[in-house]
């Protein structure tokens, strides 16, 4: 909190930004990321989360568009930029907030429906467009979240699974600039009260393994079908069980029948029997073990209802082990 209202009295004195102003953030994933995101909604600014994976071509199409009153950035993007920004940029690199002395004496009481943030589409079918987040949206998307995850303790629980074996950790591996990395995991993280872990850099399997390994990861929630596969073969070329992992939860794209067959470390996941395809809402469905894997655990697979909150449809696909 103490960083965060640092960065705040920066952005207030040093760039002038008031309720309404966007910021700009162009960066991988990072303590700063967070910190800046919420400095700048906690005085009711607009966070404006641009594609790190963009060119700077890309990015100075949104930031124009934008019109930020800072953009805050590392140092590999803003080298993507430097030669056509017009606007005033602070790079992390440079900046201590450790040592930044002075900070902001309050934040700013803001109608929940104003907007909190821009997230920015792929732009399949064209530009990127950015996508006005309110605040009450970001709290909804949290609270569902936050209802989600209990509805998977207590059905697990009655299957046998112990919550208190080990502490509750998150591994978030999505972008902050996608909705999954921001409100579904970093925002509702800190709703929680959870200890959190934040992958930065390109995403290597073994690294993803070395952190549930070393932090006892009990939730992943970064599991788009690509990296989960990616994970799964790198368990089972060296024989890993990742017995401290009970959740794991992904979307985006459709679970090929294989990835759902195993869990991280070798643990079925639900097959074709009795699942819904994935997209399919409102559905649940649990899958057994075949003959060769009766020692390890089972895992039912919950496809929960789609839930309209601030006029977008969320919904979750979580996977939990039960033994």
């Amino acid at each position: 909190l103490t960083l965060v209202k640092k960065a705040a009295h920066i952005l207030q004195s040093q760039h002038n930004v008031k309720t309404g102003d966007r910021v700009a953030i162009y960066a991988a994933n990072c303590p700063e990321w967070i910190i800046f995101f919420w400095a700048t909604v906690s005085i009711g600014a607009i966070a404006c989360g641009l594609n790190g994976w963009w060119k700077g071509s890309e990015a100075i199409k949104a930031i124009d568009a934008a019109d930020p009153n800072v953009i805050v950035s590392d140092q590999k993007r803003f080298n993507r930029i430097a030669d056509q920004i017009k606007h005033p940029a602070l790079i992390f690199e440079d900046l201590d907030l450790t040592s930044y002395e002075q900070e902001s004496k309050s934040f700013v009481r803001i109608d929940e429906d104003e907007c909190a943030c821009l997230l920015y589409t792929s732009g399949t079918t064209g530009t990127p467009k950015g996508v006005m987040t309110s605040h009450r949206s970001m709290i909804a998307n949290s609270t569902l979240q936050m209802l989600q995850g209990a509805a998977v303790s207590q059905h697990s629980s009655s299957h046998g699974i112990d919550w208190s074996n080990n502490t509750p950790t998150s591994l978030l591996t999505s972008p902050l600039f996608h909705v999954s990395g921001l409100s579904a995991g970093a925002v509702t993280s800190l709703f929680a009260g959870s200890t959190t872990l934040v992958y930065d850099g390109r995403f290597l399997a073994d690294r993803v393994i070395e952190l549930i390994q070393k932090f006892s990861v009990t939730s992943w929630g970064g599991a788009v079908p690509t990296a989960l596969k990616r994970l799964l073969d790198e368990a089972e070329a060296k024989s890993l069980q990742l017995e401290s992992v009970l959740v794991v939860g992904g979307g985006g794209a459709p679970m090929p029948v294989p990835s759902m067959g195993a869990a991280p470390g070798g643990a079925p996941m639900p097959g074709p029997v009795g699942a819904p395809p994935i997209g399919a809402p409102g559905g649940a469905g649990a899958a057994k073990a075949g003959p060769e894997k009766k020692k390890r655990p089972s895992i039912l697979f919950l496809i929960l209802d789609f839930l309209v909150f601030g006029g977008s449809v969320a919904g979750m696909v979580l996977l939990f082990i039960s033994n």
